[in-house]
């Protein structure tokens, strides 16, 4: 148990840097440059947030329960081969993310394009391998420490030179400085790897293998990130509303991620005592109690926390936070009844379709209800797409769950 609180600990502080960091960087940059210019970046941010998924190429879904598995010479040979595949695709989805950010931007395009190439670079990080680890230490100090420096010189340069692109390049300095740290101490250390255990056919052939993980990846990021991009096509006038909207729900999701870090890397270790269904149902029931407060945070506080942290630029109204608390409620379930309980048990093609199922419905639903409600609607799609996704893992768990406890009574 000390050592549960102990993980659980640093997860907290990571969680709660990250939160800081968040509620320090929105509301400043509103002051400096304004709601609409904000809302730019924040398009950027968006866009960077589906491209770094095809940088990423599913390490950061499944990586955590194949580090938590494997020895630790699979360890570093699945690291060495992570970062070969995605150095060699990185630069084509930055030039890519950067035009579409470009094209989107309400204003000032350049910054946008900026924002989205910081946020692309993201996927080259090496934090799931921590979580994996099982070392939350490491993923503070390696992982976060340079990406919070960067943010926190980048709100005093908004400060002192009152220039937002001066902000976004020390921004981008960070998170560039943190994945050359964080891969360092993970390659340039450990056990010697057969040759012939990495290269680019190896790196390939280890994408190849997860091909559910890319799907879901692909599809639950791009949906996450769709609404800001089609409430820019659409209603651009929406767009300040959505994006606060919509980060205020990552903040609230960050209070939820010390739970699902260390249950991605705790499930799939089964032991006699604990065994992996145990872990599943202590897992899940911790997502059950966080899910409410988590969701009731954002669905009654957010017109307050919005109106806070814009400085009265932007106001949130019931109809749009109450949609979003249902969709961080939701999401916070199936973050760990799905990536880390269905994946410990190796039920990937699961997870994979039900963001399908969530996407599908959603999808259509967004481009209406953005024509007929603006933010609201796609709050609405949002909300309505998570709770399938979450019902359908929730079911297929439970049939996991079964199907693995007979084979144990049969052998």
């Amino acid at each position: 148990m000390r050592r549960v609180l102990g993980h659980l600990s640093w997860y907290s502080a990571i969680m709660i840097a990250n939160s800081a960091i968040g509620l320090l960087v929105v509301p400043a940059t509103i002051y400096v440059v304004g709601a609409d210019e904000w809302g730019a970046i924040a398009v950027g941010q968006a866009v960077g947030s589906i491209a770094t998924i095809f940088v990423a190429l599913g390490w950061g879904y499944n990586g955590p329960s194949l580090v938590a598995r494997a020895s630790d010479v699979g360890r570093r040979v699945i690291a060495i081969n992570s970062l070969i595949a995605r150095l060699l695709v990185a630069p084509i989805i930055v030039i890519a993310s950067a035009v579409v950010a470009f094209s989107l931007a309400p204003t000032l395009p350049l910054a946008s394009v900026i924002a989205s190439v910081t946020v692309t670079l993201g996927g080259l990080g090496m934090g799931w391998y921590f979580v994996g680890e099982g070392q939350p230490r490491k993923l503070f100090i390696w992982d976060g420490l340079p990406r919070w420096i960067g943010s926190v010189v980048g709100v005093g340069s908004l400060f002192v030179w009152q220039d937002v692109y001066i902000f976004l390049w020390i921004q981008l300095a960070g998170g560039i400085l943190s994945s050359a740290v964080a891969t360092i101490v993970v390659i340039g250390r450990g056990p010697a790897v057969d040759r012939e255990s990495w290269g680019v056919a190896e790196a390939f052939r280890g994408v190849k293998s997860q091909m559910y993980a890319g799907i879901t990846v692909v599809t639950a990021t791009s949906f996450a990130s769709l609404p800001t991009l089609v409430i820019a096509a659409i209603a651009p006038a929406s767009v300040p509303v959505y994006a606060l909207g919509e980060r205020l729900m990552r903040l609230a999701l960050m209070a939820a991620t010390p739970i699902f870090q260390w249950a991605q890397g705790w499930v799939p270790k089964s032991t006699s005592e604990r065994p992996r269904e145990w872990r599943i149902r202590m897992a899940t029931r911790a997502s059950y109690v966080l899910a409410i407060p988590v969701g009731l945070a954002v669905a009654v506080g957010g017109p307050f926390v919005g109106d806070l942290l814009s400085g009265g630029a932007v106001e949130l109204p019931w109809e749009l936070t109450i949609p979003l608390g249902v969709a961080v409620a939701t999401s916070t379930i199936s973050r760990v009844v799905g990536m880390a309980c269905l994946l410990a048990l190796g039920r990937d093609r699961s997870v994979a379709v039900s963001a399908l199922y969530g996407a599908a419905v959603g999808t259509p639903l967004l481009f209406i209800l953005v024509i007929t409600s603006g933010s609201t609607g796609a709050a609405i799609s949002l909300a309505i797409s998570e709770t399938i996704v979450v019902v359908y893992q929730i079911f297929a768990l439970r049939k996991a769950v079964a199907h693995e406890h007979a084979e144990t009574l049969a052998r």
